[in-house]
């Protein structure tokens, strides 16, 4: 058995360590980018329904003017 503990191989296994932490740093920068757009979107998403709602909620059918494109001035 081989019990000695070449130092080349720790450098090396600390080398890898240092690329994979790398790479899963970038990975969880752009994860990061693409969850605050999304979290954006989602706000963006929910003020325009809480704006259509609340325009149906101000405006009864009745009050809704219906504009008639072919109709006349005089209302034939």
């Amino acid at each position: 058995m081989n019990d000695i503990i070449n130092i080349n191989d720790v450098y090396e296994i600390r080398d890898k360590k240092k690329k994979e932490l790398n790479f899963y740093q970038d990975q969880l920068k752009e994860l990061q980018e693409k969850l605050f757009f999304l979290e954006k979107e989602i706000g963006m998403t929910e003020f325009i329904i809480k704006v259509i709602e609340q325009e149906n909620i101000y405006k009864k059918p009745d009050e809704i003017e219906i504009i008639d494109e072919f109709e006349d001035k005089d209302g034939c």
